[in-house]
C-alpha cells in the first residue's frame, strides 16, 4: 500500500513538473521568432550647392531605397500579435553626425503597398534609447510560418539649424536597423540571433557655385 502511494505521488509530482515545463517553453516560443535582413541600404553621396540655409530647409529626399528580409515565426502563446517591426536602437552614430553639423532626417518605411510608417527626427534620436520606440510596419503574420519580404526605404535629410558654408564635407557613419518580428514592449525580445539591416555611410558635400569642376568619386 505504502508503495502504491509513493508511486502515485511520485506520478503526480512529475505530471506537475512536466505541466509547468510545457507552459514555460510555449510562453518563450515568441522570443524565438525574429527576421533576418538580406543584403543592405545603399545610399549614395549627397552633393548640395553650398550657400545660406534656414530651419526646416530640405537638402534632399532619397526615395524608395528598396530592402528585402525573411522572418520567422514560432508558436505565439502572447495577445501580441507577429508583425514586421523597424528598431533604430543602433543609429547613435549616425544621429550624432547629423546634429553636429545642424541637420535632421526623416525616415519613411514601408512593407509592399502598405502605407509607409514615419520615423520624425525626435523619433530616431529617441529610437536608440531602446525596444520601446519600435514602430510596427508590415502585416499581420501567422504563428509558426517563414515569410520572405520586401520593403522600401525613403530619407529625407534637412535643416535643423540655420547656416551658411561654402564647402564642406559631412561624413554620415554607416548604421543598422534591427527588424524584429513583433514590437517587444510589452512582451520578451527576440533571443535568437539575426541579421540586421544595413545601412552604408555617405557623405553630404556643400559645392560652392565657384568651385569649378569638381570630380566626385
Amino acid at each position: 500500500m505504502t508503495g502504491r502511494l509513493f508511486n502515485m505521488k511520485s506520478l503526480i509530482l512529475s505530471g506537475v513538473f512536466f505541466f509547468f515545463a510545457v507552459c514555460d517553453s510555449a510562453q518563450a516560443a515568441i522570443e524565438w521568432s525574429y527576421c533576418n535582413a538580406t543584403g543592405s541600404v545603399n545610399i549614395q553621396n549627397i552633393n548640395i550647392k553650398s550657400g545660406q540655409y534656414g530651419t526646416g530647409d530640405e537638402l534632399q529626399t532619397i526615395k524608395d531605397i528598396p530592402f528585402s528580409y525573411t522572418c520567422i515565426t514560432a508558436i505565439n502563446t502572447y495577445s501580441e500579435p507577429y508583425n514586421a517591426t523597424i528598431s533604430l536602437k543602433n543609429v547613435q552614430p549616425m544621429v550624432e553626425a547629423l546634429k553636429k553639423s545642424g541637420l535632421g532626417m526623416e525616415l519613411f518605411i514601408q512593407e509592399g503597398s502598405r502605407d509607409p510608417v514615419k520615423f520624425s527626427w525626435r523619433e530616431i534620436q529617441a529610437g536608440f534609447a531602446g525596444w520601446s520606440s519600435s514602430k510596427i510596419f508590415g502585416q499581420e503574420l501567422e504563428q509558426n510560418k517563414t515569410y520572405n519580404l520586401s520593403g522600401k526605404l525613403t530619407v529625407r535629410i534637412y535643416v535643423e539649424q540655420s547656416f551658411k558654408y561654402g564647402f564642406l564635407n559631412i561624413n554620415i557613419p554607416a548604421s543598422t536597423f534591427d527588424i524584429l518580428p513583433y514590437k517587444p514592449s510589452t512582451v520578451p525580445q527576440p533571443t535568437k540571433p539575426y541579421t540586421p539591416l544595413s545601412v552604408s555611410a555617405f557623405n553630404i558635400r556643400m559645392i560652392p557655385d565657384n568651385s569649378g569642376r569638381v570630380i566626385i568619386s
